[in-house]
């Protein structure tokens, strides 16, 4: 159980024309940043992967969060997608490991 809250759903009111609607039903509606609007229609995961190329530079999923109003795991779960599933993308990944600080 999380008590600060962090994993609850956002709500977010968006015009009909910034909602993707995915095809899994199990799976919620997310904001379709501005510069990939052109590519509504295609799965979310192509989207993101054109928002990626978009930023010319290497993204985190906190960016593909808030730049789709998504949860941080499912930002990282579509880059998990992106980065071994998916035949439409090519995708160069970098790893990096991070101090812990605790």
């Amino acid at each position: 159980m999380c008590p600060d809250n962090t994993h609850a759903k956002k709500q977010f009111i968006f015009p009909a024309d910034d909602i993707h609607y995915p095809g899994q039903t199990n799976h919620d509606a997310c904001f379709i940043p501005e510069c990939v609007r052109q590519y509504n229609g295609e799965p979310l995961y192509i989207l993101v992967a054109h928002w990626c190329l978009l930023q010319q530079n290497w993204v985190q999923r906190s960016q593909i969060s808030e730049a789709f109003h998504i949860t941080a795991r499912r930002a990282s779960y579509l880059m998990s997608y992106l980065r071994n599933k998916a035949s439409r993308v090519v995708c160069v990944c970098r790893r990096q490991t991070l101090s812990n600080k605790a």
